[in-house]
């Protein structure tokens, strides 16, 4: 409703509007002087209902203007906003002119008011996706209801204020350092669980309601190895290794869990290959470039319309098996193969894409100097027990700032005190500093690696559900996430101050 010389709505005119609701309006640009209604002029009105509306008025109009006070209206959840500010809001009560939203949100007695820029993304009304109307309501939608363009209501957290509700992107997208999930920063935290084809046919989906309840992860990383794709007939072809995926995906978001799908190679483009361990079959890192470009066509096609599965494209980058030390000037030869897998994967899908760097997915460097076309991404970074001798200072070297300027996943990382040289290590020595000064310290995402019991460092014990001293480590520090909360809308002018938020110390 907008643009009207008197007013925007109007209730009770000859006769007296009774048991009316007012409910999800945007109000805009309503009255053509100081002395008109404004945007809603309640005339002659007993128990009304007005609620999630968005009010705004030019300068020097007023928001409302209502001719009796009538305590038996309600007022809920309203958005107003004015250029002149909170202070100069005007509106009129009993024909008495005032300002100011402190004295706005008492007449209305509506403790849910908010006074902000709702933020129109053009001329038509809809919300940008930075408006402060966006979920600012828990009410309920009638069952079926449909917003000004036929969209259905509530379709985020909570109902918008205002005509038109804002269409969330059903997945996870880069927002400068932050991961977004309808429209609410998100911060990864879970595990790894290896590759479903070689290490876990035998597991049941209920994995991941353990997960998601016991364990407070809320993301699970999915691998596959090259190995697998390259010998698909081994394992039933490649669509029953695409149905084995999709099962555990499935039953993964089901859960309530992100998935990052993993391809899991280590070793360099069309170069390098890791030997495989003991055990492992010949081959296990292909690293032909052309195995992964056909691996992302066809999952991106399959699991790209789910916007809560990223793609980690390359597990990790190295270029022979002393390449140790971080090297900047490998991002300018891994830039343009990672350029040509995300625009396969672009042709089907517009989900989050997460790259890594050389030196075992360790070297951040360079990356500020040519970053990636695609605004899409994440960058992963993998570190161990023993990395450059638990050394911070390098590590601080090799990581660059980059959290700074992309989101940035700790997508491996891990001890154990009797494993392997690469990963040997425990809490005193690896664990409490890395988890203190880095992945809560510097809020990073990150998974753990690896949710199993037999793949190093395990966090499980030969019985698959009796956590390791690491999983122990890792179980602690998830359950110290911090339960979701319900949406608060960004006041320009709070009611109140929040209460500051307090972390606890997982070591205690």
């Amino acid at each position: 409703v907008r643009e009207n010389s008197r007013a925007g709505i109007v209730l009770g005119i000859v006769h007296p509007a009774q048991d009316t609701l007012v409910r999800n309006n945007t109000v805009a640009g309503n009255g053509d002087s100081a002395f008109s209604a404004g945007g809603l002029w309640l005339r002659y009105a007993f128990r009304s209902t007005i609620e999630n509306n968005i009010i705004t008025s030019d300068p020097g109009r007023r928001l409302l203007s209502a001719e009796l006070d009538e305590p038996d209206n309600r007022f809920l959840n309203n958005l107003y906003f004015c250029p002149s500010g909170g202070e100069g809001a005007a509106f009129s009560l009993a024909g008495k002119l005032k300002t100011g939203f402190p004295l706005l949100r008492l007449a209305t007695r509506d403790p849910g008011a908010v006074f902000a820029d709702p933020v129109f993304a053009d001329a038509s009304f809809p919300l940008h996706r930075s408006s402060p109307a966006i979920d600012i309501s828990q009410i309920q939608p009638f069952p079926g209801e449909r917003d000004f363009s036929g969209k259905r209501r509530r379709i985020g957290l909570g109902m918008d204020a205002g005509a038109k509700e804002f269409e969330h992107g059903t997945g996870l997208r880069r927002e400068g350092n932050q991961l977004v999930h309808q429209n609410r920063p998100v911060r990864l935290r879970g595990v790894a669980i290896g590759d479903p084809v070689l290490e876990r046919t035998d597991e049941p989906p209920a994995q991941y309601e353990i997960l998601r309840g016991k364990w407070n992860a809320n993301v699970v990383r999915i691998s596959v190895h090259t190995y697998v794709w390259r010998n698909a007939d081994q394992f039933g072809g490649r669509s029953a290794i695409m149905d084995l995926l999709r099962s555990h995906i499935d039953a993964a978001t089901a859960a309530g869990l992100f998935v990052i799908l993993d391809w899991h190679v280590t070793g360099w483009p069309e170069g390098f290959a890791r030997p495989p361990d003991p055990g492992e079959p010949a081959g296990m890192h292909d690293t032909s470039f052309s195995l992964a470009l056909d691996f992302w066509t066809e999952a991106s096609r399959i699991f790209g319309k789910n916007g809560a599965v990223a793609f980690e494209i390359w597990n990790e980058p190295v270029k022979g098996p002393n390449n140790w030390q971080p090297d900047p000037r490998e991002w300018r030869l891994l830039h343009p193969y990672w350029e040509r897998l995300i625009s396969v994967i672009r042709a089907n899908s517009d989900n989050l894409i997460i790259l890594a760097g050389g030196s075992w997915a360790y070297s951040l460097k360079g990356i500020r100097e040519l970053p990636p076309t695609d605004p899409n991404v994440a960058f992963s970074w993998h570190v161990y027990a023993g990395k450059e001798n638990n050394d911070e200072v390098r590590w601080a070297a090799a990581f660059d700032d980059l959290s700074r300027d992309y989101p940035v996943i700790v997508s491996e990382c891990g001890f154990d005190e009797m494993g392997a040289p690469y990963f040997r290590g425990g809490v005193g020595d690896f664990g409490a500093k890395f988890a203190t000064n880095w992945l809560e310290g510097r809020e990073l995402h990150w998974v753990a690696w690896c949710w199993h019991h037999s793949i190093g460092p395990a966090m499980l014990k030969a019985d698959s559900t009796t956590p390791t001293p690491f999983g122990a480590f890792v179980k602690a520090l998830l359950r110290l996430n911090p339960v979701p909360e319900p949406p608060r809308p960004r006041f320009l002018f709070a009611p109140a101050a929040l209460p500051p938020s307090s972390k606890p110390d997982f070591l205690q």
